[in-house]
């Protein structure tokens, strides 16, 4: 169990490196994107944090060059922790996961998360991948909100997500959550949702807004997986 971060800020990486200390994870600082590769194929870890914003080497190039390296086993999960509100796209395109700003993402919440998708890793959870407008309509339900949720995606694509995921005791904190998702914030955390069975389940979930090349809100994106006794 290992956190590669990358980053060309050595205070940051002081920070952060603690922090994952203090929470009980391994953390592995690398100050130069032009060795991140090599690190990642050495380390073999669970998660890379990235700087995007990075001279000689950006973070997008070096996610694409973790993303095909053959002596990566399991490619790690990329999270992209930057300054940088316009390039979150691109971000995606080049393999990140999760994109997070710096202003809006304190460390020890990112510690927080990064723990989550090693939790999830060790246990090969089913990572569900939900996306909405503004409004809270589905317009993306993959193969793993399928397995994980029970709706095939033709019959959810265009419902409002509050009518679908909620279980009844969660379905107020839903719509709170869902106003601050408009408005530009993240959230993430335990939350009851409700399968197409009706069973009740609990799983982690990661929203954050989606934006466009200009910077523009353009819809909701969440990611979730069970929670394993």
């Amino acid at each position: 169990m290992a956190v590669l971060l990358i980053d060309d800020h050595a205070d940051s990486l002081e920070t952060i490196g603690i922090l994952f200390q203090l929470a009980g994870v391994a953390s592995v600082p690398c100050d130069d994107p032009l060795n991140a590769v090599g690190l990642a194929e050495l380390v073999q870890p669970d998660v890379c944090v990235v700087d995007v914003s990075m001279p000689g080497l950006d973070g997008l190039e070096v996610a694409r060059r973790i993303a095909s390296s053959p002596r990566i086993i399991k490619k790690p999960v990329m999270i992209a922790y930057t300054g940088r509100p316009d390039c979150q796209a691109e971000a995606f395109d080049s393999g990140y996961l999760v994109y997070l700003m710096k202003t809006s993402t304190p460390p020890d919440k990112l510690v927080d998360l990064v723990k989550a998708h090693i939790y999830r890793r060790q246990r090969d959870a089913v990572l569900a991948t939900i996306q909405t407008d503004l409004r809270g309509q589905i317009t993306q339900w993959d193969e793993g909100a399928e397995q994980l949720y029970g709706w095939r995606g033709p019959e959810v694509l265009g419902k409002h997500i509050l009518n679908v995921t909620p279980s009844n005791a969660s379905r107020s904190e839903a719509a709170d959550i869902m106003m601050r998702l408009s408005a530009g914030e993240s959230w993430f955390g335990k939350f009851q949702v409700v399968k197409r069975s009706g069973e009740p389940m609990d799983v982690f979930v990661h929203d954050f807004p989606v934006r466009s090349k200009t910077g523009e809100l353009a819809g909701i994106l969440g990611y979730s997986f069970m929670l394993q006794d």
